[in-house]
């Protein structure tokens, strides 16, 4: 697979994740663990009292699938 436009997208989901919840969606653990992490499990809930439209931004950006992605 090569990196396109959806590889940027997870990326700014996990910046708009990490900036809402005060930590990276996935993490801090060996880089192995983490990876795994990203391909298999969904991210963390975001704290409480976030603004419902800010966490289905971010949700959305870090969804698995490329194409279930912003385009």
């Amino acid at each position: 697979h090569r990196a396109g436009p959806a590889a940027d997208v997870y990326a700014l989901g996990a910046i708009l994740y990490e900036l809402l919840a005060g930590r990276p969606p996935f993490g801090p653990e060996p880089t192995a663990k983490t990876l795994y992490r990203v391909l298999t499990e969904p991210p963390p809930r975001l704290p409480a009292g976030t603004p419902r439209d800010l966490e289905t931004v971010a949700l959305k950006c870090l969804e698995k699938h490329p194409d279930r992605r912003y385009p």
